[in-house]
């Protein structure tokens, strides 16, 4: 889900693993402060992230610790994309 009040690229736990992201070997170590309070996540680095006619390469993005119901499409996402 595309979200401008998010900075980041934020994965949940479960579309992080539909990507091949073994989550049982991420350190949640990094703290994010959210609408809905403080949470734990990973930061990780992505090779390739495509969505449809967006072709992202060498993006940070994090691994939230916590179930979500989307994922978000921050705005590291946002000025990174070209179509």
């Amino acid at each position: 889900m595309a979200d401008t009040g998010a900075s980041h690229i934020v994965f949940s736990p479960d579309d992080a693993e539909k990507l091949g992201i073994e989550t049982d070997e991420l350190r949640f170590d990094r703290f994010y402060e959210t609408a809905n309070g403080t949470v734990r996540g990973s930061s990780i680095r992505i090779a390739t992230l495509k969505i449809s006619e967006i072709h992202l390469r060498e993006i940070g993005a994090s691994v939230n610790e916590a179930e979500m119901r989307n994922s978000l499409l921050g705005m590291t996402f946002s000025k990174n994309a070209k179509g």
